[in-house]
């Protein structure tokens, strides 16, 4: 059953995988990785919201990650969800099944606090998801408009 916990959390200068998102990640079996990463505010939370329940009718769906509205940054930590088979988003969607890709994969959707809160140092974020980068399958960069030259060395 898919449940919300935390997967890193801060030691001294680095990160580690908290116990409970080591037992997470292996009693399950073909993990897929999945990162959110961007500035605050950009809507990282409510982008796996819609991929997780499938309604795209509201942006404020406070499941399984929280949103709010405002300014402020809303996550905090690296909060992941799942597992979420393939086969769930597949459904949500109304996507067939593609050959070659296997529906039994489950998927982990990991929320990234953003790279530009006041509160917590740019370079942590960053750490912390760079620290996921060998283990991810798939790192998806929200933009809140275009894509600038100065924003590309972030993106990297």
């Amino acid at each position: 059953m898919a449940k919300l916990f935390v997967l890193l959390e801060k030691r001294g200068s680095g990160f580690i995988v908290t116990d409970e998102a080591m037992q997470m990640l292996l009693s399950v079996p073909n993990v897929v990785l999945v990162i959110f990463t961007s500035p605050i505010r950009s809507g990282k939370s409510t982008c796996i919201n819609y991929l997780v329940t499938g309604d795209t009718t509201s942006y404020y769906i406070n499941h399984p990650m929280k949103v709010d509205a405002g300014i402020y940054s809303v996550t905090k930590d690296f909060n992941t969800y799942g597992p979420v088979p393939l086969s769930t988003l597949n459904t949500n969607f109304g996507i067939s099944n593609i050959s070659g890709i296997s529906a039994d994969v489950n998927i982990f959707f990991v929320d990234s606090e953003g790279t530009e809160d006041l509160k917590q140092p740019k370079q942590d974020v960053i750490m912390g998801i760079m620290s996921l980068l060998p283990v991810a399958c798939v790192c998806v960069y929200i933009s809140t408009g275009q894509v600038q030259e100065q924003t590309l060395p972030e993106i990297a």
